[in-house]
């Protein structure tokens, strides 16, 4: 036995397990927005190819998302989305 190896004393729970997931599941989420709201502000400064790469990113953020939410069901949790505003976000937002 390795002497250096390190120890793990505490077990991952199904609940601990769908918390972290439902993070996830918010981070993506709230990534999708922002890509969204980038590609919008994108398209109005005459930059298409730029705002349709956005367009794709909010994409594979959505089916990413969608994944996790099933993953959660099929583990007997609740999707649930509560994701923080980044600082980026409220400033177009405020903008």
């Amino acid at each position: 036995m390795n002497d250096n190896a390190p120890t793990y004393t505490s077990h991952l729970t199904l609940d601990r397990l769908i918390r972290i997931l439902n993070e996830d599941l918010a981070s993506d989420c709230q990534a999708m927005i922002a890509f969204l709201m980038y590609s919008n502000v994108l398209k109005r400064a005459a930059c298409p190819d730029t705002a349709l790469a956005m367009e794709r990113h909010a994409c594979e953020d959505y089916q990413h998302a969608k994944t996790l939410a099933e993953q959660i069901l099929f583990l007997g949790g609740k999707p649930c989305v509560m994701p923080e505003p980044d600082e980026i976000t409220q400033l177009m937002l405020s903008a």
